[in-house]
């Protein structure tokens, strides 16, 4: 999150990529905190984070975005999210 808030120009896309990736950090938190004692409401969380990183992914694939962030920033940008989304599919599965 602190890679978008420096690298992103401040404005309107700025704020929703930090709102959707504030969104998938709580989801990750809330799926911490249920722990292994209770799978379905961790694995619950971990599915709605996926689901928060996929729209990050979209949100920097709109004309806006490409017009505002710069193409390496962009680059990075999906590449990270994507590792990251990759990961907590894996935990989840694990779960």
């Amino acid at each position: 999150m602190l890679t978008t808030r420096a690298q992103v120009p401040s404005g309107s896309i700025r704020d929703a990529l930090t709102a959707v990736l504030t969104k998938a950090e709580t989801f990750v938190g809330q799926a911490q905190a249920a722990g292994q004692a209770h799978r379905r409401p961790a694995k619950s969380a971990l599915a709605k984070a996926v689901r928060s990183l996929r729209k990050f992914d979209g949100r920097l694939r709109s004309r806006k975005a490409k017009r505002v962030i710069p193409a390496d920033i962009l680059g990075g940008l999906q590449t990270t999210a994507a590792q990251i989304r990759g990961d907590v599919v894996a935990l989840r599965r694990n779960l």
